[in-house]
């Protein structure tokens, strides 16, 4: 039997991330997030043409509130038209990690905030491709209110897109459904959850040994042990074809069905937090 070992857990670099365009709901729980996942002394840069110090003052509130510190992450506060070409090439921009769209509170309508996020995504996308550093491109996420912008997300390149109005109506949903996922929910997606989404490879797994092995001859099954022996619960993969970004495959139906596993195929797992693994492991 192949002991339990957990995964090697690294010490996360720091990064910079560019937020373009606020709401207080969701900016709040991202910088959360950020706070906790990022590595000591990123930096996050936030470009709205609401006031500066209405952010602040919003952000010094809710760090009391849910009595939690910005130790990991600075803020910078930048103002000016979600528009404004030569404000956007002022930002950092090519040297971000990630950059985040949001839909701002200065706009009324879901639609009128959509249209500023397809054209700051394209504006953002022109603004990289002439940069000089091409070596690597940050990530871009952006959300949108209306089902019908998704077409456009996809149309721009980008198949990564939250729809924060359909995620939460399905979430409310699936708890109408299920009320005991209310309590599953909040635990995961909770600040000081002991758990998170993480993507892996087969061979980052120490349970994993090609010798012997048909990786021609791969079952889901065979994945969720692997993924157990590391303290993890696997609970998709990528189905054949696709590469390490998705889409991805939630819960097999048969699970007993064996197939090629390519170097471009991953794994979605349930994995302990960084903070969590590292308390697991002192208390050994």
């Amino acid at each position: 039997m192949v002991p339990r070992r957990s995964l090697a857990v690294p010490q996360p670099n720091p990064e910079i991330i560019v937020i373009l365009g606020w709401n207080e709901i969701v900016g709040c729980a991202l910088l959360m997030h950020f706070n906790s996942s990022v590595g000591l002394g990123s930096e996050v840069v936030i470009y709205s043409p609401q006031a500066e110090d209405r952010r602040t003052e919003f952000l010094v509130a809710a760090q009391k509130r849910y009595n939690s510190q910005f130790t990991n992450i600075t803020l910078s506060h930048v103002e000016g038209a979600l528009g404004a070409r030569f404000k956007l090439e002022e930002l950092p921009l090519s040297s971000a990690t990630k950059i985040i769209i949001l839909a701002d509170d200065s706009v009324t309508y879901p639609d009128e905030a959509d249209s500023l996020t397809v054209s700051l995504i394209l504006q953002v996308q022109d603004i990289l491709s002439d940069s000089s550093n091409q070596s690597k491109r940050p990530v871009i996420l952006p959300q949108i209110l209306d089902h019908r912008t998704e077409e456009a997300c996809v149309f721009a390149g980008l198949g990564d897109y939250i729809n924060s109005n359909a995620l939460a109506a399905r979430i409310m949903a699936s708890i109408c459904e299920l009320p005991f996922m209310a309590n599953v929910i909040s635990q995961v997606l909770c600040e000081n959850s002991p758990c998170t989404f993480g993507v892996r490879r087969i061979h980052d797994y120490p349970a994993f040994s090609p010798v012997g092995r048909d990786m021609q001859q791969i079952t889901f099954n065979d994945i969720a042990v692997i993924a157990a022996c590391a303290n993890e619960i696997a609970i998709a993969w990528t189905p054949e074809g696709a590469d390490e970004n998705g889409p991805f495959e939630l819960n097999p139906k048969d699970r007993n069905r064996a197939r090629p596993w390519s170097d471009e195929a991953r794994i979605l797992a349930l994995v302990p937090t960084r903070l969590h693994a590292i308390h697991n492991r002192n208390d050994k």
